[in-house]
């Protein structure tokens, strides 16, 4: 089947939505219970070359690439387009913000509260609310085995607007259309190995879980653009498997990342037997549980007072996570989409 023939919602997306925040949670695990990821599963999978937490969060930056690419070709106008992310992003993460620094720190800090308070650091904090990132609360997880990060996650955030305007300035210039869309392919190309370069001389490394998530957008946006001749067959779907798989002893995980994931993502989306709507409703909360998540399991890490198994820290967060998400679909994202849905309409 041709991309343009799925009509509808993906069920089976978000489902997989579900499942990419909870593998952020599980991946998390291990580094904040025992103050290193080294026996993550992931990263002994692949040989240290990315971790669960990168896997999944690739499918958000993935499938958001197309959806942001179609929801700017459906609204046609940028103040529409940036209502309706602004929207998406901000509440949720203020209300983390907030509930983090005055009433988790408070909580938990080791400052008395008079002290807690007085820090500037408890003000500085709410600048995350902005995307400014901001990463550690007065007192708060000092003796934590792995950081004292209040949230961690938050860093990829920062980073997906910045990709909401590039796929802007992208629509501005006509590259959302087929025949000028090729101009850019040798302009990110280029670019991101300018970055590397330019990085290399200047002795900055680590660069690869920050342009990875970049160029997985990019990719959804080629394939919403060419969603025509995008073709979906089984053969097809295992020879990108085998090749992410090769990848591994290749030592070319990113690489296979960006060139065969997305094919077999949006493969297990729109090609393959759509699961129940009901069941497909998980991956409303996915969001939730990935910004209340990483505050929950620094919790429970602080609660146990020194290095715990990471798969009690499993057991016990992701429940958690996926109740604070709920909570958070529920009270902000559902009511907000309602009003978006009547603004727009």
């Amino acid at each position: 089947m041709r991309l343009t023939e799925f009509k509808g919602k993906s069920n089976n997306l978000q489902l997989l939505k579900f499942l990419a925040a909870v593998f952020v949670v599980a991946s998390h695990s291990f580094a904040l219970s025992l103050g290193t990821s080294e026996n993550e599963w992931f990263m002994k999978l692949t040989d240290g070359a990315m971790s669960l937490g990168g896997a999944a969060v690739s499918v958000f930056f993935c499938a958001g690439g197309y959806f942001i690419a179609k929801s700017m070709n459906r609204v046609q106008n940028g103040v529409t387009y940036f209502k309706i992310r602004i929207l998406r992003i901000f509440p949720c993460l203020m209300v983390v913000v907030v509930l983090s620094a005055f009433l988790l720190g408070p909580l938990v800090t080791e400052y008395s509260l008079a002290e807690y308070f007085k820090d500037t650091q408890v003000y500085r904090y709410l600048l995350n609310g902005v995307l400014l990132l901001q990463h550690n609360l007065p007192g708060v997880f000092q003796e934590n085995p792995y950081l004292s990060t209040v949230n961690g996650v938050l860093w990829t955030l920062p980073i997906e607007f910045l990709c909401y305007i590039a796929c802007f300035v992208m629509w501005k210039l006509k590259f959302l259309e087929q025949k000028k869309c090729v101009f850019s392919i040798p302009l990110v190309i280029f670019g991101t190995l300018g970055i590397y370069f330019v990085a290399g001389k200047a002795g900055v490394s680590g660069l690869t879980p920050t342009i990875r998530p970049v160029l997985l957008f990019y990719m959804g946006i080629l394939f919403f653009v060419y969603r025509d001749k995008v073709i979906f067959k089984r053969s097809v779907f295992w020879w990108h498997m085998s090749a992410l798989v090769l990848s591994v002893p290749l030592h070319l995980v990113n690489a296979a990342m960006v060139l065969c994931f997305p094919y077999i993502l949006f493969y297990l989306c729109f090609a393959v037997k759509q699961v129940s709507e009901k069941t497909g409703n998980a991956g409303n909360i996915s969001y939730g549980i990935y910004l209340c998540a990483y505050p929950i399991q620094q919790v429970i890490v602080w609660m146990h007072g020194e290095t715990m198994s990471p798969y009690w820290n499993m057991v016990l967060a992701i429940p958690a996570a996926i109740a604070g998400g709920y909570l958070l679909y529920r009270y902000i994202e559902k009511p907000l989409m309602n009003f978006k849905g009547r603004r727009l309409a």
